[in-house]
């Protein structure tokens, strides 16, 4: 069974894109898998692609699990974004994107709602970031029937451009 993926959550990935943009790419991303690990039940509707306005934001890279993914992790700009985060992250095995949005709270505790296909909630982030960038948390997913370790860390100096 798969939650609804929360409006708010994605509301400034959605405001920056027309709706029939939108449209048209969720129609261009209608192919794909679902990984092993990262989310267990039925496959997403749509494969979702590396998003360029994604590529500036902090990169992490380490595991969830035991797969290699890179993270791209960033705050919200909106006015009523306080503490809002979002990005996404890619398996270095496969190249599936997954988008991630969520909340920082107090003592650098991170929530993060996770979709594999840009519309419900395919699973759930919770960990802490340190001062020195890195972070280490609990993926599940969204019965929580499934959980992964996470262990990322920030990589200082790395170039946006070119970089998955």
């Amino acid at each position: 069974m798969s939650k609804s993926f929360t409006p708010r959550g994605w509301r400034v990935i959605v405001g920056t894109v027309a709706l029939s943009g939108l449209l048209a790419v969720l129609g261009a991303c209608a192919t794909g898998s679902s990984s092993g690990s990262a989310t267990a039940g039925s496959k997403p509707a749509v494969t979702l692609h590396p998003d360029p306005a994604f590529a500036s934001l902090p990169r992490y890279e380490g595991t969830l699990g035991k797969r290699a993914i890179v993270l791209r992790l960033g705050a919200k700009t909106g006015p009523d974004d306080g503490g809002g985060l979002h990005g996404e992250y890619q398996f270095a095995d496969s190249k599936e994107v997954r988008l991630v949005a969520g909340d920082s709270g107090d003592n650098g505790v991170i929530e993060l709602d996770e979709s594999d296909d840009g519309t419900r909630i395919s699973g759930q982030w919770v960990g802490k970031l340190a001062p020195n960038g890195d972070f280490k948390g609990v993926w599940s997913n969204v019965d929580e029937s499934v959980t992964e370790s996470i262990d990322l860390h920030r990589v200082k100096g790395a170039s946006a451009a070119g970089q998955q």
